[in-house]
């Protein structure tokens, strides 16, 4: 064994580099505050497909943001989340889980606390969507609407007879829908 050690030592130093590099890549992909399913995707080619992968992650994967390149909107929808983000949870009465439940909230979908926020859990689909409709029957300013489907049922022509009435009201509407599964 030492023998081999002794004739290959700038094999296995440089693979030792190597491996420390691929880990700290890992480390550093890992610690971004980006999308999950990015950070999985570099892990795997790093994983798979070892030196390409790292030539391609030092070139693409790296998220380097140049300051001339964000827009005056993504400087202030920035600024707008920082400001919102500073909401110290530690000082609020939640549960340990709770807090970790937040944190995850934020680093999965960036989605951000509002101490005054309410939540309602629905059991059944009846229930969430008499309550979707009267909340917006209620809407005074705006109604974002983002649906997987869309469909021309009760339900799909109840919604949109009072998005119709909302918008004639004045009140702005924009709906997100996959036209895809909405077909049929």
């Amino acid at each position: 064994m030492p023998e081999f050690i002794y004739s290959h030592w700038f094999f296995l130093i440089c693979c030792a580099i190597y491996a420390a590099t691929i880990l700290s890549i890992i480390y550093v992909i890992l610690k971004e505050n980006r999308n999950p399913v990015r950070s999985l995707a570099w892990i795997t080619v790093l994983f798979f497909l070892p030196v390409v992968g790292l030539v391609f992650y030092l070139f693409f994967g790296r998220s380097i943001k140049n300051k001339a390149l964000i827009s005056k909107r993504l400087k202030k929808r920035f600024a707008h989340n920082r400001a919102i983000r500073q909401v110290d949870i530690a000082k609020l009465p939640l549960t340990p889980e709770s807090r970790q439940q937040i944190r995850l909230g934020h680093t999965l979908a960036r989605a951000v606390y509002f101490p005054d926020n309410d939540i309602d859990i629905f059991t059944n689909g009846k229930d969430f969507f008499d309550a979707y409709k009267a909340d917006l029957s209620n809407a005074s300013k705006c109604i974002d609407i983002q649906f997987y489907i869309f469909n021309d049922d009760r339900i799909g022509t109840e919604i949109r007879d009072i998005l119709i009435r909302k918008a004639s009201e004045g009140v702005k509407v924009r709906v997100i829908y996959d036209h895809v599964g909405s077909f049929g």
